[in-house]
């Protein structure tokens, strides 16, 4: 009811349907109850087996994440091993490389040994016969003045200014070879 003042409410349950009202609410209950139920039982046990599914989810879960971790384990302890083998096989591989470096360096050294010891002793060979051929020269050429009667400069100046150098370390050669064979006597 509409007063000057604003609303009122109004306490008569005639006219306020109230009373048909809470029969309706009691006829659809007592109606719609088995429905209700029925719904409801139907939604429990499909919430229990879908609970029931996720635990038996669950430990399979857990299970394959058992099972993976320990394959991951296995998996580490493999990879360490192919570092170990990895890292011994680079150390056998190097030690390899170093091994032949080292007689690679070994036989240059060597082989250098030999060239500076045989350079070495064609060069005190050359020295030799050198000094054996001026030495002889010289007595050639005393022997020459002895001979000729000329005096040693003019001679030695003869023979290297003639060109007949070689004809000097033919005749030294020559007189060695007399020498040895005993033909030449002093």
């Amino acid at each position: 009811m509409f007063l000057a003042e604003g609303f009122s409410f109004n306490f008569d349950i005639l006219e306020t349907n109230l009373v048909n009202i809470l029969i309706l609410i009691g006829l659809i209950v007592y109606v719609a109850k088995g429905f209700f139920t029925s719904t409801i039982d139907a939604r429990r046990q499909q919430i229990i087996k879908t609970l029931d599914n996720l635990d038996e989810n669950l430990l399979v879960s857990n299970q394959k994440f058992l099972e993976t971790t320990k394959q991951l384990n296995q998996i580490n302890v493999i990879i360490e091993q192919l570092e170990k083998d990895h890292s011994s096989q680079k150390m056998l591989f190097l030690e390899k490389r170093y091994s032949v470096f080292v007689n690679d360096i070994n036989r240059l050294f060597d082989l250098a040994k030999q060239i500076i010891d045989k350079t070495s002793q064609d060069t005190f060979q050359f020295l030799q016969k050198y000094l054996i051929t001026l030495v002889i020269g010289k007595l050639l050429i005393k022997y020459i003045e002895g001979v000729n009667g000329k005096s040693a400069v003019k001679t030695e100046a003869a023979f290297s200014s003639s060109g007949q150098a070689e004809f000097l370390d033919l005749a030294v050669i020559r007189l060695i070879k007399l020498g040895l064979d005993g033909q030449l006597s002093m």
